[in-house]
């Protein structure tokens, strides 16, 4: 979660980037009966409930931002998510967790247009994430992923990178090509 700070002490943000997650313990891949709530609070307590609660407090500095210059690029929130929120991918939770970081871009994007604060979900691919590599290194990476190919995979930097060229779009592009919508 994010401290808060107030706009009466010159708070502003002009980008957030909500990418959070931790790899739940037990089987990843098995059925939602038997993985029962722990899997589905280990997917959706830090994915999704972080999220949420980090973008009602980081928003009104976003706002606040908003109001400086028109012609410069929108304040941004970009929740990073994953292909899970269109298709099954691990399980039940972590796909409906997923979903939902998606469509908390979309219904953001609707209160948020009149203040001029644009909001994305952004899909990586496979990512070598420092848990990930972990996982690897331990020998348990292609059983939790199923297979998937961590070698080939992107770098942090890469996401960093796209965000970089999404909060550098001028307001009108990201505001009606990007904003509420899903980048992959």
């Amino acid at each position: 979660a994010m401290a808060k700070v107030s706009a009466s002490e010159g708070g502003k943000l002009d980008v957030l980037v909500c990418s959070a997650y931790t790899t739940p313990p037990g089987d990843l891949r098995g059925d939602f009966w038997t993985q029962g709530m722990d899997m589905w609070d280990a997917c959706n307590g830090v994915g999704l409930r972080g999220v949420y609660s980090t973008c009602v407090s980081a928003v009104p500095l976003l706002i606040n931002s908003g109001k400086e210059d028109e012609r410069s690029p929108p304040p941004l929130v970009v929740l990073v998510s994953s292909f899970g929120g269109k298709a099954y991918t691990f399980n039940v939770a972590y796909g409906v967790g997923k979903a939902a970081v998606d469509r908390l871009a979309s219904d953001m994007s609707v209160q948020l247009a009149k203040a001029g604060v644009a909001t994305v979900s952004l899909y990586p691919g496979v990512v070598k994430t420092e848990g990930n590599l972990e996982m690897e290194r331990q020998g348990t990476w292609a059983e939790a992923s199923g297979g998937l190919d961590l070698v080939s995979g992107e770098t942090p930097q890469l996401s960093g990178k796209a965000v970089a060229a999404l909060a550098a779009l001028p307001k009108s592009q990201i505001m009606e090509r990007y904003s509420g919508k899903v980048a992959v």
